[in-house]
């Protein structure tokens, strides 16, 4: 795993930043993402490498975790370098990914980015 891409979030910045070090990923990338809202990683604090992008230019092998599209989520997506997830009111493009899952829940709400993003990992690190 080389990393993680957010797209587009705000409030689960940290969250996902703390995901991404409690998982082993070293990168997360944010793609048009409100930064001003991150602050206490604790003790995560300089863990991750935090870039920020302007496109999805030059990354391969991309997976996109996406509500009702895709496959199911499942041990192939540990075959990407990438997780790539969008913020909670937000539509990721075929063009984005080179694969989508989708997380099947029992009720139709959906997940928040840190929640997702943590099924995520727990499949592409094992």
């Amino acid at each position: 795993m080389n990393g993680v891409i957010l797209y587009k979030c705000g409030q689960n910045i940290n969250r996902a930043y703390r995901l991404c070090y409690t998982f082993g990923v070293h990168d997360l990338f944010l793609l048009d993402c409100d930064t001003a809202k991150t602050g206490n990683v604790f003790s995560a604090k300089d863990k991750v490498t935090i870039h920020h992008v302007d496109s999805l230019d030059g990354f391969f092998k991309v997976a996109a975790l996406e509500k009702g599209k895709g496959v199911p989520i499942d041990a192939t997506i540990a075959d990407y370098d990438y997780i790539l997830v969008g913020g909670e009111n937000v539509t990721l493009t075929n063009k984005m990914a080179s694969k989508f899952y989708h997380i099947d829940t029992q009720n139709s709400l959906c997940l928040t980015v840190d929640e997702a993003l943590a099924i995520g990992l727990h499949y592409a690190t094992r």
